[in-house]
């Protein structure tokens, strides 16, 4: 009986690593006011959408239809009507900055909600919303249905405000907005 619960133990053990985490010395802002109007950005960015394919991210508006389902709270409330929401492509592997698993960068996932809102004429702030940022930190110990598989196991972690600083330096690289600083990352 001691066995069993000490195999059991080993092979949670082995299904399952813990992440360590390396901060950059300060955060990245996550809002950005641009020398722009909320129209014209909202236009750009639709326009630009295959940047973000590029990026291995889709982008989803109101009038774009078919937005994923856990995005459809995100632009019923009026105040975000006018906003995006950035998905991972299937399949595509984000590598972490700041979450490591055994060493190596953890598998991270999330989903980003651009909020648009217009501060004055010709003035528009822009705040990403991480939704939803986890890493892959093993796999499930017994396969699952339907197709009998080790799923993936999760943890739910804080935003590393660099993906979202980075998304805004590529707004800004699109609107030809000067003087914003560098992405900060960990040492």
């Amino acid at each position: 009986m001691r066995l069993n619960y000490y195999i059991l133990l080993l092979l949670l053990i082995a299904c399952t690593s813990l992440p360590t985490e390396k901060k950059p010395n300060s955060p990245n802002p996550i809002s950005y006011v641009f020398h722009t109007s909320k129209e014209n950005l909202r236009n750009q960015l639709i326009l630009e959408v295959d940047r973000f394919r590029e990026m291995h991210l889709i982008l989803h508006y109101r009038e774009s239809g078919g937005e994923p389902l856990d995005t459809l709270e995100i632009f019923d409330h009026p105040s975000n009507r006018g906003d995006f929401y950035l998905e991972q492509e299937d399949f595509f592997i984000f590598k972490s900055h700041i979450y490591f698993v055994e060493g190596s960068a953890a598998e991270y996932q999330f989903g980003l909600h651009l909020h648009l809102d217009e501060v004055s004429n010709g003035l528009t702030r822009v705040t990403v919303e991480t939704i939803k940022p986890r890493i892959v930190i093993g796999k499930q110990i017994v396969p699952s249905p339907p197709h009998f598989i080790r799923q993936l196991r999760y943890k739910y972690v804080m935003p590393s405000t660099i993906e979202e600083y980075e998304i805004l330096r590529q707004i800004g690289e699109l609107l030809n907005e000067q003087g914003m600083p560098s992405v900060r990352y960990p040492d």
